[in-house]
């Protein structure tokens, strides 16, 4: 499937890539969902403030 060749570095970190980044992206939702609750909350309280 891969066309080039991987070192033993890259054969070391694999395991591992693969390992963490179903936890990377579940982290990476979870930090775009609370950026965006953020986002909302200061939204309402500016609209709020307003009126």
């Amino acid at each position: 499937i891969l066309l080039f060749p991987i070192n033993s570095y890259y054969s070391f970190l694999l395991p591992f890539i693969f390992y963490y980044f179903p936890l990377l992206h579940c982290y990476f939702i979870f930090l775009l969902a609370s950026f965006f609750l953020i986002i909302v909350i200061y939204l309402i309280s500016f609209f709020y403030s307003i009126t």
